[in-house]
């Protein structure tokens, strides 16, 4: 969902970027995960990514709710 968000104008480049920074983590949990188990390292990276993700999911809830209803013909 980053690189849609950073390649659109409709939104800010910084929702893109946050995504992405939320992501990275994230999916560096799974892989720390596939091979410790729900190690201390596999959670605390988790925990990183999940606070920029839970940061990002309110953000653009908060800029959805705010441009709602209004049509962005290109």
């Amino acid at each position: 969902m980053g690189w849609p968000l950073l390649l659109d104008h409709v939104y800010p480049k910084w929702l893109g970027a946050l995504a992405i920074v939320g992501g990275v983590p994230m999916i560096l949990a799974g892989i720390v995960m596939a091979y410790t188990g729900f190690s201390r390292l596999a959670m605390a990276i988790n925990m990183s990514g999940s606070s920029f993700l839970l940061v990002w999911m309110l953000a653009l809830g908060i800029l959805m709710w705010r441009r709602g209803g209004v049509n962005y013909d290109r």
